[in-house]
């Protein structure tokens, strides 16, 4: 590499530099970019580009490849460094010119680990409950009013319930908060476990209640599944103080659109579900009905 203007940027600076020709060969990397990686000028030298495609981390791939397909100069990336951690980067490829002509590219790494990190943490302080590791409230809030969109413009339903758990207060107020928090964790931990996935999010609304949404519903026995599902997640026993506790769950069920079209409608339909659960012996779900209306097809038996 002949030594030009661009040698101090390339030597001196504190990001990682990675330099290739016109046929993606690696003809240069500094120091900086060693230690991103892991991988000494000599590993590197004369290698092609994809070389460094085997340290891309596995759910980086196929990004990488979208942006290498499409030339995007400027994208967020991790790797794998060769002892083992992540590194998260954000990369900047830029033109690599002598005498007015371009005859390779610089691709500058920057660690963005603890960036990242950072606000992660932040996004999880704002948006999940600390002791069940749940979304919160305030996720919830966020996620039902994107459901609510999408489904508005899409002419599709989701579901909405509202949970109750019977025998918490029993629980907290004889053994105290801590055994009352133990209870909630455990939950939390079987809910986080068995149940949340791209199409549904159970989320803690506060106390000892919790929150479903229920994305891309196609039957009412769907429905009816998985808040079989839930109930026997919460009532399975909890030990501790070598005694076995045991916890139930009411379960209310309002859809949308047929139960509200808006979040005052379906919260208040699911609650009231919810609470004729409670008054019928717990431990059970039911989806709101409106006597009004030609009933559909039955989760359970309706409300109103």
């Amino acid at each position: 590499m002949k030594k030009t203007g661009h040698q101090a940027l390339f030597e001196n600076n504190r990001d990682g530099v990675l330099l290739v020709d016109k046929t993606c060969q690696i003809i240069g990397s500094n120091f900086a970019f060693s230690t991103l990686t892991g991988y000494t000028h000599n590993q590197l030298n004369k290698q092609p580009l994809f070389f460094m495609l085997k340290s891309i981390a596995a759910d980086e791939r196929r990004t990488i490849l979208r942006v290498i397909a499409h030339g995007i100069t400027s994208f967020d990336t991790a790797i794998i460094h060769q002892k083992g951690n992540r590194v998260e980067l954000s990369v900047s490829q830029i033109p690599y010119t002598e005498d007015g002509k371009q005859i390779g590219s610089y691709f500058i790494a920057r660690n963005i680990t603890e960036e990242k990190r950072a606000t992660e943490n932040l996004y999880k302080l704002a948006f999940y409950d600390e002791l069940t590791g749940l979304p919160n409230r305030h996720k919830f809030n966020k996620d039902f009013e994107q459901s609510l969109a999408v489904c508005s413009n899409e002419n599709k339903s989701f579901v909405l319930m509202m949970i109750d758990i019977d025998g918490f207060k029993r629980i907290n107020d004889k053994l105290g908060h801590y055994y009352g928090d133990l209870v909630l964790k455990e939950i939390g931990n079987r809910l986080l476990e068995n149940i949340n996935d791209e199409q549904v999010e159970v989320s803690r609304f506060g106390g000892d209640e919790l929150t479903v949404i229920l994305n891309n519903v196609n039957e009412y026995d769907d429905i009816a599944e998985l808040a079989k599902r839930i109930i026997k997640l919460i009532q399975m026993p909890i030990h501790f103080n070598r005694k076995e506790y045991t916890v139930t769950a009411s379960i209310g069920i309002a859809v949308y659109p047929d139960h509200g079209k808006d979040t005052i409608e379906l919260m208040r339909n699911a609650d009231k579900a919810m609470y004729e659960v409670k008054k019928n012996g717990k431990n059970n779900y039911l989806c709101y009905i409106d006597k009004n209306k030609k009933p559909e097809k039955r989760v359970n038996r309706g409300v109103n």
